[in-house]
């Protein structure tokens, strides 16, 4: 249920945010994989938060950097340039057409 309304809330906030600038994609999807990217918040639970979320808990009230915690954008965001990559070379092939 948490899940559905953050990714809702989550899509809802990147359009608004992306609408004003001139790349619209670019940066709608970035924000996309920036605040989606989830995390396990111990390494023995299933429970899984927002990566960016947690790690600025863990800086705030922890006092504690943990890098395990950002491993996931080290994986997501070449996903999303790789993403954002092939649209552009398949609406530039389309486009020929």
């Amino acid at each position: 249920m948490y899940w559905g309304l953050y990714i809702f809330t989550t899509l809802f906030l990147s359009y608004l945010m992306a609408q004003n600038s001139k790349n619209f994609s670019f940066v709608f999807i970035i924000l996309l994989f920036f605040f989606l990217t989830p995390v396990q918040i111990e390494l023995n639970d299933t429970y899984l938060a927002p990566a960016i979320f947690t790690f600025l808990f863990n800086i705030i009230f922890e006092q504690n950097i943990n890098l395990r915690i950002l491993r996931p954008f080290a994986l997501s965001f070449p996903l999303a340039f790789l993403g954002i990559f092939l649209v552009k070379i398949i609406k530039k092939r389309l486009a020929q057409y």
